[in-house]
């Protein structure tokens, strides 16, 4: 503001006024909060998407009524959905196991040559029910 109204003069030489001050503050007032809730919303658009993708692998567990799971047989199931993705398939799997429906099994074992034996998950038996 200072250095607009002062622009054809060198501002730095322009002392600050008590005017210029209380304009700056008084746009702050609209400012800040409109940029909180502009970050806000992307905050909450991030979050919707997590949301969207915990409830797809959820009903693809319930139709498919698995015990247990793996994290490749979530991408597999969700190729679409998750492809290239794996940190957008990762949120998901924790937004679900932070809410409890699969919970980090430790007895997935490397059976055979090959490529490591993926995370796997115990579903929770309500996950089947229509409740």
């Amino acid at each position: 503001m200072h250095c607009i109204e002062y622009e054809l003069a060198e501002p730095w030489l322009v002392p600050v006024t008590a005017r210029t001050l209380e304009s700056a503050i008084e746009i702050s007032r609209f400012a800040i909060p409109h940029a909180s809730a502009a970050l806000n919303l992307a905050s909450n658009a991030e979050m919707s998407e997590v949301l969207n993708d915990a409830i797809a692998i959820k009903q693809k567990l319930s139709t498919l009524k698995l015990r247990t799971v793996s994290e490749r047989e979530i991408q597999e199931q969700h190729r679409r959905r998750f492809d290239g993705q794996k940190e957008r398939k990762i949120k998901a799997i924790k937004l679900l196991e932070t809410k409890g429906w699969i919970r980090f099994s430790d007895q997935h074992e490397q059976v055979g040559p090959g490529r490591p034996a993926s995370p796997s998950f115990e579903v929770h038996p309500l996950v089947h029910s229509d409740k």
